[in-house]
């Protein structure tokens, strides 16, 4: 599997590539050989980046070559009382079949978080999805293949993420067949366009291949980079949710170390969906994650909630619901979903949802892929655009990694 890394210069440079399937030790060698600090480094668009030390090694799990893991940790004396150490162990598997979406092709990324004091508490209480929390003494820090990282000044970071070319997890697929893959020449990123000087193989829209997670109702709205104001509410991004997709775009927020319980609100057009009484049952959306740093969490509003029912004019929330699904991290294709029973309001409301997101470090983003099926909002309304002119999947192959919280 590659793994992109970006060394810290004066006069930043893009992403370099590792081919840790080819040459095993291509890891190793850089860290023997390149003077100087880390800056990022980037597996599947899980960014690894803004810790003190980071090592990366190619692994054989459950048989399975090709796997890479990633570790990256926090316990510069200088910079972090004890309580605040911690690490992070990501294992990251290539592209496979997702059985939780309809076998659409997808990550298969999961960490194990070694911390202390409150973080670990915290994290021991809620533990994001395909998570295992462990107390930092049991962490092994690997040393001997380190890089290192070094702070600079904000508008030198800055630079360097101006000088990155933008790859997602979707741009990992060598090991796919062609008919999985188009090619992608240029991409569009926060209103801007980008030409690429050689074009790159990308994986493909899964639910127009059939494959998603089929909801019961018929109705379908998609996430678009589309200005939508919800005077309701002060998000990164108010966006819309329609009917019909457009051209490919990502759109990125900068969260750093805080919890931002509103960087996406997405709403339907007017009368939309055109119902004066919501069904009762299950509202749900998928968001389709290009890039994220290791440490972020999203999905999951932690204040507020994450499925709203709009006034015309969507200066008010008239009605709200959580969602039962939690945290979610690293990069892919993730549904969150709500059980959901409205009160009867006006055939005029819209329907909306919202995305949060909580840092862990200085630095810390995510970058969302929208306007393509993929990334989607739906409900148990049985009337209207359904979404459902793709064939259903035919293959099914389990690639879940299980959840687990161990308590010392």
């Amino acid at each position: 599997m590659n793994l992109l890394v970006q060394d810290t210069l004066a006069i930043p440079g893009d992403w370099r590539s590792l081919d840790l399937k080819a040459d095993p030790l291509a890891w190793e060698k850089l860290v023997r050989n390149v003077p100087g600090f880390l800056m990022m480094g980037n597996c599947q668009g899980l960014m690894l980046g803004g810790a003190d030390h980071v090592a990366v090694r190619p692994v054989t799990v459950d048989g399975e070559p090709d796997c890479i893991e990633a570790t990256s940790w926090w316990d510069d004396p200088a910079m972090y009382i004890p309580d605040d150490f911690r690490a992070r162990v990501w294992t990251i598997k290539p592209l496979d079949h997702d059985p939780n979406l309809g076998g659409a092709i997808n990550t298969r990324q999961s960490q194990v978080v070694y911390a202390a004091g409150a973080r670990y508490q915290q994290l021991l209480a809620s533990p994001p999805q395909n998570t295992i929390v462990l107390p930092w003494a049991d962490f092994n820090a690997p040393s001997s293949i380190a890089r290192h990282g070094v702070q600079v000044p904000d508008a030198l970071y800055q630079q360097h993420l101006a000088a990155q070319t933008l790859w997602g997890w979707r741009h990992w697929v060598d090991h796919l067949d062609e008919g999985e893959v188009d090619w992608e020449a240029e991409y569009t990123h926060d209103g801007q366009r980008v030409q690429l000087a050689t074009p790159r193989r990308m994986l493909k829209v899964q639910r127009e291949m059939g494959r998603w997670s089929k909801a019961k109702g018929t109705i379908t709205y998609y996430q678009r980079d589309t200005d939508r104001a919800a005077g309701w509410t002060s998000d990164t991004h108010e966006d819309a949710l329609e009917l019909t997709t457009a051209t490919a775009a990502t759109e990125s927020s900068t969260i750093d170390g805080f919890n931002v319980p509103g960087v996406w609100a997405f709403s339907t057009p007017d009368n939309e969906p055109n119902s004066p009484d919501w069904p009762d049952g299950t509202y749900r959306y998928q968001l389709d994650v290009t890039a994220a740093s290791e440490g972020l969490t999203h999905g999951d509003v932690s204040t507020g909630s994450d499925f709203f029912r709009g006034s015309l004019d969507l200066a008010s929330s008239l009605e709200s619901v959580d969602s039962a699904t939690g945290a979610q991290s690293g990069t892919g294709l993730f549904i969150t979903t709500a059980s959901w029973n409205p009160a009867a309001g006006a055939a005029n409301n819209r329907y909306g949802i919202r995305v949060g997101a909580n840092g862990d470090s200085h630095g810390d983003a995510i970058t969302l892929r929208l306007n393509t099926a993929d990334s989607y909002a739906d409900g148990p309304w049985s009337t209207g655009a359904d979404g459902t002119d793709f064939p259903w999947p035919q293959t099914y192959q389990p690639v879940q990694t299980p959840i687990a919280v161990i308590s010392y």
